[in-house]
């Protein structure tokens, strides 16, 4: 599979199986831009892999990051940028840092096993 790449940036496109895990363990930063959600599953499995992660400001996504992580105003090409690339220049420990606490926050919030009792309750 061939990727297009801009400035350190790999725009992978549709993604499954071992290529995705593989690149969400490898990546820096997991960037979620929809303009329209649900529940995005993809935000919870980016933090099961202790991924930094920036996402547009839309209502779903702040109400899973729950103040976690980074945002860009949705639709805003600029403020995007502006953002990425704060990420990508700023020492990788701190990414590393704010993945492992994405980690904490969604495994704390977001267990599976409590959910399905609660909705079996």
């Amino acid at each position: 599979m061939e990727f297009k790449t801009a400035k350190g940036v790999v725009f992978t496109g549709f993604a499954t199986g071992e290529l995705k895990e593989e690149l969400l363990s490898n990546a820096l930063c997991f960037v979620q831009p929809s303009t329209i959600e649900g529940m995005p599953l993809s935000i919870l499995e980016a933090m099961g892999y202790a991924r930094m992660i920036l996402a547009s400001d839309i209502q779903e996504n702040l109400d899973v990051l729950a103040g976690h992580g980074s945002t860009f105003k949705s639709r805003d090409v600029d403020d995007l940028a502006k953002k990425l690339s704060e990420i990508l220049s700023r020492d990788s420990s701190i990414n590393k840092a704010e993945g492992e606490k994405l980690n904490k926050f969604g495994l704390e919030n977001y267990d599976w096993d409590e959910i399905t009792d609660k909705v079996e309750g």
